[in-house]
């Protein structure tokens, strides 16, 4: 009897306690939640069904804050089960909406790669340029005078 007082008090100090983690399936961690209330009924233990639900909903790692909310200001009481429902619906809502901002991120990254080295063999074909201009190699003139950018004598705006 003693042991099974203990016990009792274990499983209600690991329900409390448990909190979920962002990095992890949010239903693989409401199952995990579900395993510790099936051994609430193993040891004849009731909860009202809204404490459950409401106390699963405080669970819930900080980057589900708007579910959370939403959840909270239900005017009815939703059931477990109608509670797994609205958690699998919203994971798999943010699993779409993650793999398309992935998608899209690499889309931009790979623009950008584009833009860069397009940009560099510009650079680097102006820079042939004015190697040849400094080295005599071409018949334009210098300018004489000093650039205000840089403030170096003979620099025009492109070298």
């Amino acid at each position: 009897m003693r042991e099974d007082a203990t016990s009792k008090k274990f499983l209600v100090s690991h329900f409390n306690n448990y909190k979920m983690v962002g990095n992890k399936s949010v239903m693989g961690q409401l199952y995990e939640i579900e395993r510790i209330l099936n051994n609430y009924k193993q040891h004849n233990m009731n909860m009202d069904e809204t404490i459950i639900v409401s106390s699963i909903i405080d669970k819930h790692p900080p980057s589900w804050k708007d579910f959370k909310r939403t959840m909270k200001h239900k005017k009815e009481d939703i059931s477990l089960e109608q509670l797994g429902n609205h958690l699998r619906l919203e994971e798999e809502y943010r699993k779409q909406e993650g793999n398309k901002n992935h998608v899209t991120q690499e889309k931009i990254h790979v623009m950008e790669e584009g833009n860069s080295s397009k940009t560099s063999k510009k650079r680097n074909h102006e820079n042939d340029k004015s190697h040849q201009n400094r080295n005599g190699n071409n018949n334009k003139k210098k300018r004489k005078g000093e650039y205000h950018f840089c403030g170096k004598e003979g620099h025009s705006k492109n070298e």
